[in-house]
């Protein structure tokens, strides 16, 4: 049995439209402050196009974590 983490941060984008950036393979110790930091250097250096304008401010952070058991086959 494993467990898949993705880290997914949403922005709000010049177009009043949520972004999401997934992140597969998030670690299991990961910290606010980190996904923070990500997060405001992704707003401030404006470093993705969107196809509604610019991402424009932080909307939400969150963790989708996947249980997975493989089933084995003879």
């Amino acid at each position: 049995m494993a467990i898949e983490r993705t880290l997914v941060m949403e922005f709000k984008t010049e177009g009043d439209k949520t972004q999401r950036i997934r992140v597969s393979g998030a670690r299991e110790d990961l910290e606010a402050a980190e996904v923070n930091a990500v997060m405001n250097s992704i707003v401030s250096k404006n470093i993705f196009l969107t196809s509604s304008g610019d991402i424009t401010a932080k909307a939400s952070a969150y963790i989708i974590a996947r249980e997975i058991t493989e089933i084995p086959l003879s």
